[in-house]
């Protein structure tokens, strides 16, 4: 175990990276994850609500903190640093919270949760392992209730977890590849963030593109299987604008042009200088468009 200054969102796999690499995120794709840890690009793009809601658990762990202590009698500390793996330092530990033998995980939840969900757990496994110890406490602080949940080491759950980190960082992030997409909306994020611009280009006939487009003329396909195939299609395009297909018809995946939007009280009288302070600049993004 080694002490580290971690930045959040930082290049390396934390506890909540743990799970988004081995896909067991709710959140967050393995592909967003190797594109912000490869290139630095922060895919992600918080939803005012989403905001709100992490700096509303921010604000309320120290209150979370002390409800714990009162509830159990035990002391929490507050560790000054982070800390990494003594052999793979790029996965590391920011902790809410340690004792004298356990890890102290808070959480803020809206509708509270019957069981430690899996990428919890997750987390979990990798602060204990980093740190050494056996047990974590959980504080689940919802908005009328508290609860305290004991979650004990399990090697057979996280080593093959730790295992799939440590691969996934060779391949995926000192390496030359990417993780193939899902059906998740943080896919897209990420191709997204690789594929930014479109450059006007068709993309010549492509064997896989033609199967994917068949597939997707079944419009009895589930949502999610639709939102796979989506993504399939985005990641053989790449950079280019156009597909043309015989049977399929053809495919755009071009960028919208920027836009402005005024914001409140932008149609007061106010000076050309002032009036630039009301002005929302919505970028442009890639949209995927099928045309018969």
């Amino acid at each position: 175990m080694k002490k580290v200054s971690i930045n959040i969102g930082g290049r390396h796999i934390g506890g909540s990276s743990l799970a988004a690499a081995n896909g067991l995120s709710p959140w967050t794709s393995p592909l967003e994850l190797a594109v912000r840890l490869k290139t630095g690009v922060t895919p992600n793009v918080f939803s005012e609500e989403q905001i709100h809601r992490m700096e509303l658990g921010t604000a309320l762990e120290p209150h979370a903190r002390n409800l714990f202590t009162k509830k159990t009698g035990i002391k929490v500390d507050m560790p000054e640093t982070g800390f990494a793996d003594d052999e793979h330092p790029f996965l590391v530990a920011h902790l809410d919270g340690i004792c004298k033998d356990a890890v102290i995980e808070l959480k803020w939840s809206e509708k509270g949760f019957g069981e430690i969900p899996i990428h919890y757990k997750a987390q979990a496994c990798q602060y204990m392992d980093i740190m050494n110890l056996k047990k974590t406490w959980f504080g689940v602080l919802g908005p009328s209730s508290f609860k305290i949940f004991e979650y004990k080491y399990d090697p057979h759950f996280h080593l093959p977890l730790k295992k799939g980190a440590i691969a996934f960082w060779e391949k995926y992030v000192e390496g030359g590849e990417y993780p193939p997409v899902d059906s998740s909306h943080s896919s897209g994020k990420g191709l997204k963030a690789l594929y930014p611009d479109d450059n006007g280009d068709i993309l010549e006939t492509n064997p896989k593109m033609e199967e994917l487009l068949k597939k997707r003329s079944d419009l009895d396909a589930p949502k999610k299987e639709l939102d796979l195939i989506n993504n399939q299609i985005k990641e053989l395009l790449k950079d280019n604008s156009f597909y043309n297909s015989e049977e399929y018809g053809r495919i755009s995946y071009k960028k919208t042009k920027d836009s402005f939007k005024w914001k409140a009280l932008s149609k007061v009288d106010l000076s050309k200088e002032e009036r630039v302070k009301f002005i929302e600049e919505k970028k442009g993004t890639r949209t995927l468009r099928f045309q018969k």
